[in-house]
């Protein structure tokens, strides 16, 4: 029993095991300011990018409206904390909720059209969004954003000290959950129904699975820890731009999901790894930068197709 567990350990999970550990040990190896943020950056983005993956890779819901939770959870949280002093943990777990509950009711518009007019439905909802920062000056902040976020606490020890590496651990904690709930989730039974309905939707409805209230409980699950990252984000950067809705941003990881993987997990998780890190490192070379990233995004999607993880994982159980 010992060795056939052991041998499970060693097919199926040593690369995540080993990935996880270079992650622990990475701010202590790398003492370096920006090279923390570009982790804890990245790290948030595979969240988000994860979490959109279930309803456009499983589900087959594409929608832009992921990056405007990830910064509605983000507000939600700043205002809480800023304005009405509550707790940063309590505002998190808030942001989280309200989210889900955003989502959930962004998605009702949804149950009667389909393709493009999903797309259409969830841009208008971003920029319906973002007109609202801009006009509710007094609570958002306006086109100035949010600054002076406070800090995390735990005890007595706030998160800004040592270089905040605690909010890299945090950021890790929360891919780390945000993934167990992701995989535990396409494996239960709703998961095999979402599963279902993207593949064959009329069987599925006729079996007895509802469309709508799956779909609604897809974009809400979904929502879940896209809110918390928003929230963790906000507090990290102690500060908020309504111009994190811009298009970069869903480029950037809207990219994550296609170049790790569609339909994966894991895939959307190595894809925002790669971009941010890159994204980042390019920074100062200006335009340029975009180029590069586009030329690497062709490069991938000509050789990997279905993207990095797929084909990686498949040479490693060949060859591991």
């Amino acid at each position: 029993m010992i060795n056939k567990l052991g041998q499970i350990f060693n097919k199926k999970f040593r690369g995540i095991f080993i990935l996880i550990v270079i992650l622990i040990l990475l701010p202590f190896i790398v003492r370096n300011n920006y090279f923390q943020y570009i982790l804890i950056l990245s790290m948030l983005y595979a969240v988000v990018a994860s979490n959109w993956d279930l309803t456009f890779g499983y589900f087959g819901m594409f929608n832009f409206g992921h990056v405007a939770i990830f910064v509605s959870g983000g507000y939600v949280a700043a205002i809480l904390s800023k304005f009405y002093g509550i707790s940063p943990w309590v505002s998190i777990i808030l942001a989280s909720l309200f989210s889900a509950i955003l989502c959930s009711i962004i998605v009702l518009p949804m149950l009667r059209v389909k393709g493009i007019y999903v797309v259409l439905i969830t841009y208008g909802f971003s920029q319906l969004l973002y007109q609202f920062i801009l006009s509710q000056r007094n609570l958002t902040g306006g086109s100035l954003g949010i600054d002076l976020i406070p800090d995390i606490y735990f005890g007595n020890y706030s998160f800004a000290q040592n270089g905040k590496i605690a909010y890299y651990f945090l950021a890790f904690f929360l891919l780390i959950a945000s993934t167990l709930f992701l995989t535990k989730l396409v494996k239960s039974k709703f998961g095999l129904s979402v599963i279902a309905l993207k593949d064959y939707e009329e069987y599925a409805v006729s079996r007895g699975v509802n469309f709508g209230r799956q779909l609604i409980l897809c974009f809400g699950a979904s929502a879940l820890f896209t809110g918390a990252a928003g929230a963790v984000m906000a507090f990290y950067l102690g500060a908020l731009s309504p111009s994190m809705l811009g298009f970069g941003y869903l480029i950037i990881i809207l990219s994550s999901i296609l170049v790790g993987g569609i339909n994966t997990i894991y895939g959307s998780i190595v894809g925002a790894l790669i971009l941010v890190v890159v994204s980042e490192l390019l920074v100062n070379i200006g335009a340029w930068r975009f180029i590069i990233i586009a030329c690497l995004i062709i490069f991938i999607m000509r050789f990997f197709p279905k993207g990095i993880y797929p084909s990686v994982s498949k040479l490693y159980k060949r060859y591991m």
